[in-house]
């Protein structure tokens, strides 16, 4: 019986091991497109800085 808990046992901690090294996996996976959607987001605020300087000029040349 005892045999039995330890080998059932065994099996749970080496299919919790799999599992955490799958999620570690994803986890770096999914770091590295956050940081690279970031990036993007960046330049995109960039532009959008510079729509805004030549909106306000537009405005200020129609005014």
């Amino acid at each position: 019986m005892t045999d039995t808990i330890e080998f059932v046992l065994l099996i749970l901690l080496i299919l919790s091991l799999i599992l955490n090294v799958t999620q570690l996996r994803k986890i770096r996976i999914l770091n590295k497109e956050l940081r690279e959607v970031g990036a993007r987001v960046s330049v995109t605020k960039e532009e959008l800085m510079q729509i805004r300087k030549r909106l306000e000029k537009m405005k200020s040349e129609i005014e």
